[in-house]
């Protein structure tokens, strides 16, 4: 019986429910370290979903049924540390996430920064391991408010969706497994804003600022994104 009363999903939407090698690997050692951690830890695979946000709603809908504290997105292409899990998971904050390359050359990191800290530290639409390193120690801390961070490796507090899903569009959506009528809240929608196509994580982080829930990003965590080969090993 677990002392620590954090109970942790962590939720993969994967296409095809194909899991990369770095995924598993990753999994199996946080998992050894969450029973170390003494905290409730389950694992969610969300197969055969052609909506990502609609997948994602799902996963929102199930942490809070299932009475969690933490809902961890964790993509199937994603590589983690465990200790770096950690120190997403032990944030005091409702929503942080780390950070990882786009698929594409050279190295760009997914994510945006606060304006502020965008007109001092991103002078390209190159998002560099260095500019975070440079951030890091000019600011004394790993952890910062950001404008977005994606929802690849990111945890959000069950309170912060209990919160936000009063303030959503709600859709009722039949079970394919038990046939019940269940609802569901559209946390994770993609939309148009400011002329701009926002994707499913961009548009939840603006509905967590938008109601006082800010966003923060590890600086220090940079995940491995696999592709046709690993967005990290080619910096």
């Amino acid at each position: 019986m677990s002392k620590n009363k954090r109970r942790v999903v962590v939720c993969c939407p994967a296409f095809g429910g194909q899991l990369s090698n770095h995924f598993v690997t990753s999994i199996l050692e946080t998992q050894l370290a969450m029973i170390k951690e003494g905290i409730s830890f389950s694992v969610l695979i969300i197969a055969n979903e052609s909506l990502i946000s609609r997948g994602r709603n799902k996963c929102a809908q199930m942490a809070m049924a299932g009475k969690f504290t933490d809902l961890f997105f964790i993509d199937a292409d994603i590589g983690w540390k465990w200790q770096d899990f950690l120190k997403i998971l032990k944030s005091p904050n409702h929503v942080v996430g780390g950070t990882y390359s786009m698929k594409m050359l050279p190295i760009n990191l997914n994510y945006n920064l606060l304006p502020e800290d965008r007109a001092l530290y991103q002078r390209s639409h190159i998002k560099s391991k260095a500019i975070l390193e440079q951030m890091i120690e000019d600011k004394g801390k790993e952890e910062i408010e950001v404008q977005h961070v994606p929802t690849g490796f990111m945890r959000i507090s069950v309170t912060a969706l209990e919160r936000l899903k009063h303030k959503v569009d709600a859709y009722k959506q039949q079970n394919p497994r038990t046939g019940e009528i269940e609802d569901y809240w559209d946390l994770f929608p993609v939309r148009v804003k400011d002329g701009n196509l926002m994707s499913e994580d961009w548009m939840f982080c603006e509905l967590c600022r938008e109601n006082g829930i800010p966003v923060f990003m590890n600086l220090s965590v940079i995940n491995h994104h696999i592709g046709s080969f690993d967005f990290w090993e080619a910096e």
